[in-house]
């Protein structure tokens, strides 16, 4: 799930889940947090995909 994915931050940088507190912040408000509250998780576009 978080392996290759980069999340957008609050300070509008992409991080990576394991780049510091920034990037799990971002990983878990867009991917963990959702389920938890259970809000619907919206897929990104393909032409915003990092691959």
């Amino acid at each position: 799930m978080y392996g290759t994915r980069t999340y957008l931050s609050q300070d509008g940088e992409s991080r990576y889940a394991w780049d510091g507190d920034d990037g799990w912040n971002a990983f878990f408000v867009q991917s963990v947090r959702p389920v938890v509250y259970g809000e619907r998780i919206r897929p990104e576009p393909i032409a915003k995909l990092h691959l």
